[in-house]
């Protein structure tokens, strides 16, 4: 399909910033009635008792990803032009 959007990676979609989101169910783990179905379940860090909620990790692509390089490339330059 030569329409379809290509990545390079495909958890954070070359997000420019590589962001990932992710859900928690809380400590301890608890339905939610608000979970959205976009993001993917997966526990957090913390081990004490907490509600659910969403938190961002940085994808394990940021340090190798040429679009997201391309992109801090481009930033980079236009941070110089402002000067």
């Amino acid at each position: 399909m030569p329409d379809a959007p290509t990545y390079h990676c495909l958890l954070c979609f070359d997000e420019p910033h590589a962001w990932r989101l992710f859900w928690c169910v809380g400590v301890p783990a608890a339905a939610s009635r608000h979970q959205p179905s976009d993001i993917p379940v997966y526990p957090c860090a913390r081990r004490q008792p907490h509600a659910t909620h969403s938190y961002a990790e940085r994808c394990t692509c940021r340090d190798t990803n040429p679009v997201i390089a391309q992109y801090e490339e481009r930033t980079r330059r236009l941070r110089l032009v402002k000067r």
